[in-house]
């Protein structure tokens, strides 16, 4: 029986002996290099990039990419500008856009919009699609 108090005894020294050089237990694990995420966090969203847009609005409109894409920029532009100056934007069928807030920082613009749109009424009518004449 004293062999076994001892090699127990060498054992609570040596974990105490490397717990002071620094050397974790077996049991204990190194923390994470991973941030740590709350639980409650949203998952990531879907993000639709101008490239992937324009592709859409192309082939949705049955025209080449280069030609969407001035048409592209200027109505960004221009919705961009008109929400700057606080106007609310009637769109059919994206809706109403109203500015929230806008707050101006030395290099940007924070604005928060609310989108009102009308449920859909399942027509399925494609405003974009070619009408057979």
């Amino acid at each position: 029986m004293a062999a076994s108090t001892k090699s127990t005894s060498k054992a609570k020294h040596g974990t105490a002996a490397a717990a002071k050089r620094g050397v974790a237990k077996p049991s204990q694990t190194a923390p994470s290099k991973e941030p740590k995420t709350d639980s409650l966090a949203a998952p990531k969203e879907p993000v639709v990039k101008k490239k992937d847009l324009m592709a859409r609005v192309a082939a949705r409109a049955n025209l080449r990419p280069s030609e969407v894409r001035t048409v592209y920029d200027a109505v960004l532009q221009e919705l961009g500008d008109a929400l700057l100056r606080g106007e609310k934007l009637r769109l059919p069928p994206l809706g109403l856009v109203k500015v929230n807030r806008h707050k101006e920082l030395p290099d940007a613009d924070i604005i928060v919009c609310k989108i009102r749109r009308n449920k859909a009424t399942g027509s399925g009518k494609d405003e974009l699609a070619p009408t057979d004449e």
